[in-house]
């Protein structure tokens, strides 16, 4: 096979990607300057862009297609590609690109197994498990458990026959095989029995690799740090106390109550096994590892002796001490999950919550966001995702949503430039044609957010105002995929654009715990749920039934459509369609895909007009807006 690019090329571009996505500009720079160097990275990023297709085209597609053409030779290029993404470190060794590794353990999955390689096939299986649950676990609530389960669990018959660096492999992702997403936890998909067996297998393993170590000559060993086992158990110890936190906290927060009578007997043994660890000094991890461990300790202890509201607050207290003793980065991350918990469990216990729980929450809130936004557009990998979204969801839990969606927007417009530019965009071109049609057609708008004609009739800015705010907060899902959402140095893969279908859902699971008799909230809700989802319901995503409130939807869908087909300055490999070739396609899909309403005032000059402003002009003033001072 002959390359155009050397497996290392992929990688170096996205280093140079990385680099031009920290772009920052400030109020003094001028608007010509700013604009001058967002059309350059946009025209930077398209060549790169075509060096990253072209990559995965010859060194990925042409293999996924015909995995018999492969060669030895193909197959060490490939692992060189895999070797440069998996080194590569632009600020945390995290941002990197798991999609493509997934692909590429595949493939030399694939191949080692063809040729009869056991031990680079176990590699390869046990990478692609790994990059599998990065991409999967970390941004996908549908994530249940690993598609690798059963055939990592079947390599404990084989486990004495591989050498000591493929054992190693195999050991951590025993480890993984109990880490599972929230929505798999609610939906009962992932039983404490699964982790008991699991655990067992684990406890076999390691038992397995100490006996072989004491035999085997010490070289066949090198590399692999004295311990290790110890390390791995430990984890696969506190994964188990994790899944059944999880568990009991959705059981408490429904009312009902695990059967501790049957859970004791596996996890006291647990409990203790760590808590000596930990009090003779023998806890092998470290760092944000080690606060977050002893939070599942606390966290499982909790929920099996039941303990006071009052102890379970001076506990956290303490973790959260520990936690403020952490490098900046790692010490954020533990905080928003401490403060998370502090919100979610006061909820449990109080209803909607005691106020003296809720100002220290919304105080901590207020400490913690300066933090958050002076890391937000330096780190933009999976790990990062999460400590916005868990204040974000923290702050949903102390009040009501219209007291806490100034902070929303606050995170977003630092954690994600791009998600703040394309919602401030669908708000103006959601507004240009609603203004049209609640003139000419107030109609279209009856029983949106439980209003019938006459009230939308005489409170035109009202409801104006309440379409702001679905706009706004239509995409908030995409909080879990910032990374992959700023992915625009290549085509995304099937398994980033089936998760980023899941963003609509999202908004759901942040704030389902919210008082649905809001109709202004649950507007907001529904546009945010059903803005994908095709005006006729046949197709789209998610499979919802319609609302009352589609009409706002309608426009929405519109809005985003015609967004996403002319941003020439965020998307560069848009070749930007005009306004009419899309009134065209919005004509054609008017009643089945896009809402027949929305899509006549397109047609009239004075909307077509606006929206060819906006999708020009516009977009340039956003733009420099947004990145010389952050706001609108």
């Amino acid at each position: 096979m002959t390359y155009t690019y050397p497996p290392e090329e992929y990688a170096r571009q996205l280093e140079v990607y990385n680099e031009l996505e920290k772009l920052s500009f400030s109020p003094e720079d001028s608007r010509e300057y700013i604009l001058s160097k967002l059309v350059e990275r946009s025209t930077k990023k398209r060549v790169m862009a075509d060096i990253a297709n072209c990559c995965v085209r010859e060194y990925i597609e042409t293999f996924e297609k015909d995995p018999e053409a492969m060669t030895a030779e193909d197959a060490e290029k490939l692992s060189a590609f895999y070797n440069a993404l998996h080194q590569r470190g632009v600020i945390v060794p995290e941002n990197t690109d798991y999609a493509i590794m997934l692909r590429i353990q595949q493939i030399l999955k694939r191949y080692y197994e063809r040729t009869g390689d056991v031990n680079e096939a176990v590699s390869a299986l046990c990478l692609a498990d790994f990059n599998y649950l990065s991409l999967f676990a970390i941004h996908s609530n549908s994530y249940g458990e690993s598609v690798y389960a059963e055939e990592i669990l079947k390599l404990k018959d084989i486990y004495e026959d591989l050498p000591p660096y493929q054992r190693m492999r195999v050991l951590t992702s025993f480890t993984r095989l109990n880490l599972v997403s929230d929505g798999c936890v609610s939906s009962g998909g992932f039983s404490l029995e699964r982790c008991w067996s699991i655990l067992d297998a684990t406890r076999e393993l390691t038992e397995k690799s100490r006996s072989l170590r004491a035999v085997e000559p010490p070289e066949a060993w090198e590399g692999i740090p004295e311990g290790f086992e110890d390390i791995v158990w430990q984890h696969a110890m506190l994964r188990v106390l994790e899944m059944f936190y999880r568990i009991g906290e959705y059981e408490k927060n429904r009312g009902r109550a695990l059967d501790l009578a049957a859970v004791r007997p596996h996890l006291q043994p647990i409990l203790d096994e760590l808590r000596s660890a930990r009090e003779n000094g023998q806890l092998k991890l470290s760092g944000k590892n080690l606060c977050m461990g002893h939070l599942a300790m606390f966290l499982s202890q909790y929920f099996l002796e039941n303990m006071p509201w009052e102890t379970f607050l001076e506990g956290l207290d303490t973790i959260r001490q520990e936690a403020l003793s952490l490098k900046d980065q790692d010490s954020l991350a533990v905080l928003a999950i401490i403060d998370n918990v502090y919100m979610r469990y006061n909820w449990m216990f109080s209803g909607h919550g005691s106020e003296k729980i809720a100002q220290l929450c919304r105080s901590r809130l207020d400490e913690a966001l300066p933090r958050v936004l002076r890391f937000a557009r330096q780190i933009n990998n999976a790990k990062f995702n999460n400590i916005p979204l868990d204040y974000v969801t923290a702050a949903s839990y102390t009040s009501r949503f219209s007291d806490f969606a100034g902070t929303v927007l606050d995170l977003t417009i630092y954690s994600d430039k791009a998600l703040f530019i394309h919602t401030a965009m669908v708000r103006e071109m959601s507004r240009a044609i609603f203004d049209w049609m609640i003139v000419h057609t107030p109609e279209a708008f009856d029983g949106v957010a439980g209003y019938d004609a006459e009230y939308i009739r005489t409170h035109k800015d009202d409801m104006r105002a309440l379409l702001d705010d679905c706009s706004m907060y239509h995409d908030l899902g995409k909080f879990w995929m910032i990374d992959l959402t700023e992915n625009s140095l290549r085509r995304l893969t099937d398994d980033e654009f089936k998760i980023i279908k899941e963003h609509p859902q999202r908004f759901e699971d942040v704030y389902a715990h919210l008082d649905e008799d809001d109709e202004r909230f649950m507007c907001i809700h529904d546009c945010a749920l059903t803005h994908h989802l095709w005006h006729d319901g046949t197709r789209g995503y998610p499979n919802v039934p319609q609302t009352k409130n589609r009409p706002f939807a309608d426009i929405l869908a519109v809005a985003d459509s015609i967004d996403a087909a002319t941003d020439f300055l965020g998307r560069p490999y848009n070749s930007g369609k005009t306004i009419d070739q899309l009134i065209e396609e919005f004509r054609a899909g008017a009643g089945t895909h896009y809402g027949p309403a929305a899509c006549d005032a397109l047609s009239v000059p004075e909307v077509r007009d606006k929206l060819e402003y906006l999708i020009t002009e516009g977009r340039r003033e956003i733009y420099y807006r947004i990145y010389a001072y952050n706001k609108l």
